[in-house]
């Protein structure tokens, strides 16, 4: 069987010849067999005028001993002879418009006017055009009214009858008058007649005659005569004076309105000021006034006799001095001051004795509120007070007396009561911390209860107090307080409330803590780092509570500079826990310093670093049972400058707890609350914080700046 191809490729070709076409010599030819190569492939269309023929007999290669046959196509256009290709061959191309169901479209049938129909044959008029049917439909006109018919949807139709139609003959002309007076008017609906299939409407007129009832024709009704109409409102009022420097006139004609037949006038009065020209009004008009001077009895009413701001008798002539000012008299009574004889006084324009100002009634029975000076003392005042006369002044004392109260009680506005809200001095349920009390006290420190109610002062004091320290076993404070201009330890035993001053040497003491047992405070000793040097460093030192020498309770480097600040106890007493700074100088000179977190023994031995906090500010506070401390360290949270880290002593792990301008942490003795600084409202408050959420749960202060919360431990 030979292999049919259809134009094989140039290359496989020139491979075939250069193999010797693939065939050997020994076997016979297979090309030489009859018939071989007369199969073609059957003619096709490459496009539609474009005819692909291939050759009866094609070209004869001997491949592996068969015959492999190549018939190379021929490609026609027959649209050079005006056909197309179809099955294979250049035929005529088929009349488009022998197809069938050509042009049996036609336009819908329609009206050309009311009475003239407009119909299209189907099929239509068909064209070749470029082997596209085009269709053309000659209309065809029918006059209807020949058949006194309508169009209708292109056909010819029995007419409607048009007066059944709704709303038909319903359009009257308008109402008017006619030349004799008469108002004519018309139905609202006429009466219709059909005509050539169009409503022709007569709408019968309906006359009155208007003068029948004494009116007139307007419009096409008969209506009262206008009473304005002909010289009405020609009789304006008088002029008139409405004051001696303002005339007042009237248009000679006014606005007429019809009132119930009646002409209703309104002349607007036209108002004119006489004395923009310098004259006065006489009967409506401005003349030139008359010396008001010159007339009987002017300036003859001087001012009744009085008293000056001095004491002084003040009386007037009986006849004043007259000017003129546009057109009306003004007089001046010059007053003459006359002094009182010796102990008369004025009352009225006469010199009379002077009353006894203790005699009058009501006299001395204001005092002022009572008041309390302290919270613990009551300044009361006698209803009646004493007078005494100093002039015509009643000088009134009502003896202030200075009550002291019981105990258990307080002074509210000037009373004696019991104290709804005791601080006892284990403080329990109570915060203390500092709050701003003015420019002359500066801080006082303030004891509040945790659900914000109870705020009270405990410490008032010219200059700040601050920095409390609270033990509630002994009811023991300690604080930073200024004395004298100068900053001291100062304490307190809130079971008598008498305050005492710690002697700790010519440095100034700062964070007071007191040691578990309120025997002693431990406080930092700050002083200059040199005699010209605006900085200090700090040492921690211990002080007993009751007074004595204070000695240094944790060493120490001087090279390199350490300076140890902000001391807190745990719970049990055995440990200390403070913040070290260590300075340090580059070769070039340049100072740095290191903060670290530090824990010794409560006697200030065995001192250990437990972090490196670069950011720590201020002092650190430690948990009731001992297992966290809580520090502030700086924010890069915008609108924050600082945030509350915890860190636990147990898993030694940190996390941050609060970030809203949060410093000055206190923990209570047991819970699960912080106190904490805050500037989230905006002034400095103190706030209570969940430990495990860092949600605020209580503000405790408002309206004061506010800081240093400490709770009794």
């Amino acid at each position: 069987m030979p292999v049919r191809r259809a134009g094989a490729p140039l290359l496989a070709l020139l491979w075939l010849a250069a193999c010797g076409g693939g065939s050997d010599p020994a076997l016979p030819d297979p090309c030489a067999a009859a018939g071989v190569c007369t199969s073609p492939p059957p003619n096709s269309c490459a496009a539609a005028a474009s005819l692909l023929a291939y050759p009866a007999t094609g070209t004869c290669s001997a491949v592996a001993g068969a015959a492999s046959c190549d018939y190379q196509p021929v490609l026609t256009d027959c649209a050079l002879a005006g056909q197309v290709c179809q099955g294979g061959a250049c035929v005529a191309p088929p009349d488009p418009c022998a197809a069938s169901g050509v042009c049996s479209t036609p336009p819908q049938a329609t009206c050309s006017t009311p009475t003239r129909a407009l119909t299209f044959p189907s099929p239509g008029l068909c064209s070749a055009v470029d082997g596209q049917a085009s269709c053309t439909y000659p209309p065809a006109e029918t006059d209807c009214a020949l058949a006194g018919q309508v169009c209708q949807a292109g056909a010819c139709v029995a007419p409607p009858d048009p007066c059944a139609v709704s709303g038909a003959c319903t359009s009257p002309p308008p109402a008017g008058c006619d030349g004799g007076g008469r108002a004519v008017a018309y139905p609202a609906t006429g009466t219709c007649t059909a005509v050539g299939g169009l409503a022709s409407c007569d709408y019968p007129p309906v006359l009155t005659d208007c003068s029948l009832t004494a009116q007139v024709c307007q419009a096409g009704a008969c209506v009262t005569p206008d009473p304005c109409v002909g010289g009405a409102c020609t009789s304006p009022p008088p002029p008139s004076c409405a004051t001696p420097t303002s005339a007042t006139t009237y248009p000679a004609s006014g606005t007429c309105t019809p009132v119930g037949g009646t002409a209703s006038c309104d002349y607007p009065p036209i108002q004119t000021d006489c004395a923009a020209t310098g004259r006065v009004c006489e009967a409506g008009a401005c003349v030139t006034p008359p010396d008001p001077c010159a007339a009987s009895g002017v300036c003859t009413t001087p001012p009744a006799p009085g008293c000056s701001l001095g004491g002084q008798r003040v009386t007037y002539p009986a006849t004043g001095q007259c000017t003129a000012a546009g057109g009306l008299p003004s007089c001046d009574y010059p007053p003459v001051l006359l002094d009182c004889a010796a102990g008369l006084v004025c009352q009225a324009g006469a010199c009379v004795a002077p009353p006894d100002p203790c005699a009058a009634p009501g006299v001395c029975t204001t005092p002022p509120a009572d008041s309390c000076p302290s919270q613990t003392t009551a300044l009361r005042h006698a209803a009646v007070g004493a007078c005494t006369p100093s002039g015509p002044q009643a000088v009134c004392d009502y003896q202030p007396t200075l009550v002291t109260c019981g105990a258990g009680q307080v002074c509210q506005a000037g009373a004696c009561i019991v104290d709804p809200c005791p601080l006892t001095p284990a403080g329990a349920g109570f915060l203390l911390y500092a709050a701003w009390g003015g420019v002359v006290n500066g801080y006082d420190l303030r004891a509040v209860r945790l659900d914000g109610t109870c705020d009270q002062l405990v410490v008032t004091a010219p200059g700040d107090d601050l920095s409390p320290s609270w033990d509630a076993g002994t009811g023991r404070l300690v604080w930073t307080g200024s004395r004298g201009g100068v900053g001291r330890l100062v304490t307190m035993d809130l079971h008598d409330r008498v305050e005492r001053v710690l002697d700790t040497g010519p440095h100034l003491p700062a964070s007071p803590t007191l040691t578990p047992d309120g025997t002693a405070v431990v406080y930092e000793d700050r002083a200059f780092r040199s005699p010209t040097s605006l900085q200090t460093t700090s040492d921690l030192f211990k002080i007993p509570f009751a007074g004595g020498a204070p000695v240094q309770l944790v060493a120490n480097l001087d090279v390199p500079l350490q300076s140890d600040s902000g001391p807190a106890f745990a719970p049990d007493g055995q440990w200390l826990y403070f913040v070290r700074t260590v300075f340090s100088t580059s070769p070039q000179g340049v100072e740095s310093t290191t903060i670290l977190l530090m824990r010794a023994s409560s006697s200030g031995t065995g001192a250990l670093v437990l972090a490196t906090v670069n950011t720590l500010i201020g002092r650190v506070a430690v948990s009731g049972d001992g297992t966290r401390l809580a520090y502030a360290v700086a924010s890069t949270t915008p609108g924050s400058f600082s945030r509350i880290v915890l860190r636990s002593l147990v898993a030694v792990e940190s996390r941050v707890l609060s970030d809203q301008g949060d410093s000055e942490p206190a923990f209570p003795a047991g819970g699960d609350r912080l106190a904490v600084r805050t500037t989230r409202h905006g002034l400095p408050e103190v706030v209570l914080l969940d430990l495990a959420s860092g949600a605020e749960v209580q503000r405790l202060t408002t309206g004061a700046v506010a800081g240093t919360p400490a709770f009794p431990r």
